[in-house]
């Protein structure tokens, strides 16, 4: 949490950057990363999470870090999550993704280069490229990422076709002078054919509201498993 990769540590070449916070290059490897916080880090970087085995990240959040590139602005800082070996075998599972920055737009949250990457029950929102645009969410084909929140209650990918989305339970009718709840919820799927249904298993995330009804409203919202 909260560390800081000086550019100079890489010495004098302006191409060289730390290849992933967590690298795993034990191919016959398993490793498990649970209930954990990869927060607020920054510097040249190749990504936040490169496996070449089986990596299982569970309650996991990865937020607000920024991944920036070499000196010469040629490698790194294009990669949140990598699998990028025919081994890689990356599930994730009931986490959190977000308000991460990369500095160039080369492939994105997930880069499913190569082996297997599943992506479930998992808050995605808010990755940003450095200028602002929105990040690409998934690099590759060999991935499976359905039943996640990603942002927007639309269809966030053409490789997604069950997604989860944001619901409120609005009152019908409300009273001038009268503080209602409004349950703002993350349990209901959506697919491209129409279909919706119930998804449990979301993992507890705060969110920003962008509506106003009174004064004492506060500016987010905190869904716990899903609602």
């Amino acid at each position: 949490h909260g560390c800081t990769l000086d550019e100079t540590i890489a010495g004098t070449s302006t191409a060289y950057y730390l290849r992933a916070i967590l690298y795993i290059n034990t191919y016959g490897a398993t490793v498990n990363l649970i209930n954990s916080r990869i927060t607020e880090n920054e510097g040249p970087m190749g990504a936040i999470l490169e496996s070449r085995a089986k990596l299982n990240v569970f309650n996991t959040t990865i937020s607000d870090n920024y991944i920036n590139s070499s000196t010469n602005t040629i490698n790194g800082g294009d990669i949140i999550i990598w699998a990028s070996n025919d081994n890689s075998k990356i599930n994730i599972s009931q986490s959190v993704i977000a308000r991460n920055t990369l500095a160039r737009s080369n492939n994105g949250v997930f880069y499913a280069q190569r082996g297997t990457t599943n992506v479930e029950c998992s808050a995605i929102f808010d990755n940003k490229l450095a200028n602002g645009n929105n990040a690409s969410l998934i690099s590759g084909s060999l991935i499976t990422a359905e039943n996640n929140y990603w942002g927007s209650n639309e269809r966030p990918d053409s490789k997604v076709s069950k997604w989860v989305i944001l619901t409120a339970n609005a009152p019908e009718m409300a009273f001038v002078g009268v503080s209602e709840a409004i349950p703002i919820n993350l349990n209901t799927y959506n697919t491209t054919t129409g279909e919706t249904g119930a998804v449990e298993g979301m993992p507890d995330v705060t969110l920003g509201v962008e509506y106003t009804l009174n004064n004492d409203n506060q500016a987010t919202v905190t869904i716990t498993n899903g609602a």
